[in-house]
């Protein structure tokens, strides 16, 4: 069990910094726990087997450190005593119910443009910030057949090679049913639950191989693709370059100081002392690099209660004091003033 990424310090946390860290999106680890509990997990010896707070899980658009993804499939395998947990979540959950990359990639018209759009799209559900914008997933044509490579950077978390191929042959598969995938080459040495790999790829597995890629048969790349409606896929285009937008600006302080106020605002212990301290630097410094972006500390307050509140009240269920309270409001009465001063 690898530890937990949050560091408590006197009763808090400190929230680590996601500017240079590969992140996961909420939705991602979401289907991790949707997926346990249809195969019978209880949420809470999930979440609580993998210090993940039910609050994390709140917020759409949050992102979280790579490494809560694998507590998640490393604690679920525990529980279930069950190694290829992380294998059989890539099988059994397609991409488009954990990310946008799939649904993108399906209002192309070829398999290399499905491609471009699969990597224009594929931080949204995990990041990769050393990759500087590069393509993730890549192909190439040797003597051998068609490669797809996935080039992310050298880690030690196998379970991402299991759930990222074994979802990608079952799409392939379903895209083009007769035999395309030809062999899987993995980095990481054979798991105790080697059986599982054959029945999820049934495909010869070559372990420690250097690379973690997908080998092909060439015809696949001329597969002709039927595009999704082009209504449908302006829309989620909108949404989807919208998440690229918010994902470059939780990178900056403000986008840190956004996702820290997040899991706090309901204490009410959010002055800038404080939240300077849970971002591990001092009063001073945050104040200049919020400077230095064109912000001040009350400007990313106010705006993040009033987005936060404007989210709750929408659906019409939520009471006003429970809203007060979730931005940090003790007395409603308070909390209508401010609104009304927000949204005139």
């Amino acid at each position: 069990m690898i530890a937990r990424t949050r560091d408590m310090i006197a009763g808090t946390f400190l929230v680590p910094d996601l500017t240079r860290r590969p992140t996961v999106s909420t939705t991602y680890l979401r289907g991790v726990v949707a997926f346990a509990e249809g195969r019978g997990i209880s949420r809470r010896a999930l979440l609580t087997r993998a210090g993940v707070a039910e609050i994390d899980l709140d917020h759409d658009d949050a992102r979280h450190p790579l490494e809560w993804l694998l507590l998640l499939l490393r604690a679920g395998a525990a529980i279930e005593s069950e190694p290829a947990f992380a294998l059989h979540f890539g099988q059994h959950v397609p991409c488009d119910q954990v990310s946008l990359a799939a649904p993108m990639g399906r209002a192309a018209t070829t398999v290399t443009e499905a491609l471009q759009q699969v990597n224009r799209y594929a931080p949204l559900s995990i990041d990769f910030p050393s990759m500087d914008g590069g393509d993730r997933y890549q192909f190439d044509t040797d003597c051998a057949g068609l490669w797809l490579r996935d080039r992310r950077p050298v880690d030690a978390w196998p379970e991402i090679t299991e759930l990222v191929f074994a979802r990608m042959v079952q799409g392939i598969r379903r895209i083009q049913r007769s035999d395309v995938v030809r062999a899987v080459y993995v980095k990481h040495p054979i798991p105790a639950h080697r059986a599982a790999y054959d029945q999820a790829f049934g495909v010869p597995i070559h372990f420690v191989s250097g690379q973690n890629a997908l080998l092909l048969d060439p015809a696949y790349l001329h597969t002709v693709l039927v595009p999704a409606p082009a209504h449908l896929t302006r829309i989620l285009a909108t949404h989807a370059d919208a998440q690229l937008a918010a994902l470059a600006q939780q990178r900056t302080c403000r986008g840190r100081l956004e996702s820290a106020l997040r899991q706090v605002l309901h204490s009410g212990q959010f002055g800038i002392s404080q939240m300077a301290r849970l971002l591990a630097m001092s009063r001073q410094t945050l104040y200049r690099r919020l400077k230095a972006e064109g912000v001040t500390f009350e400007q990313v307050l106010e705006s993040l209660r009033h987005e936060i509140a404007l989210e709750a009240l929408r659906t019409g269920r939520t009471p006003v004091r429970d809203v007060a309270a979730r931005v940090g409001f003790a007395d409603p009465a308070a909390f209508s003033r401010a609104f009304k001063r927000w949204s005139g």
